[in-house]
């Protein structure tokens, strides 16, 4: 998130192709796609696509303490 607040156009870069840290940035969308064709809920693919943005819903906000809490 950091990265593409400072430094989008070098995060874009670093995004494309397969490398670990372009998998890495991408994560979340590749999750919510899995997911989606997985038959999951929309609602369950959004919270997946979304999960490193900031939280907008109850249910997004509810994720985003769940992470927190779940960290050591």
């Amino acid at each position: 998130m950091l990265l593409a607040l400072l430094a989008p156009r070098v995060r874009a870069r670093l995004a494309r192709g397969d490398s670990t840290f372009a998998r890495y940035l991408d994560h979340a969308r590749r999750g919510a796609e899995l997911a989606r064709d997985d038959g999951a809920s929309e609602r369950v693919v959004r919270l997946i696509a979304r999960h490193h943005e900031r939280p907008e819903t109850d249910d997004e906000r509810l994720l985003a303490r769940a992470d927190r809490e779940a960290l050591p």
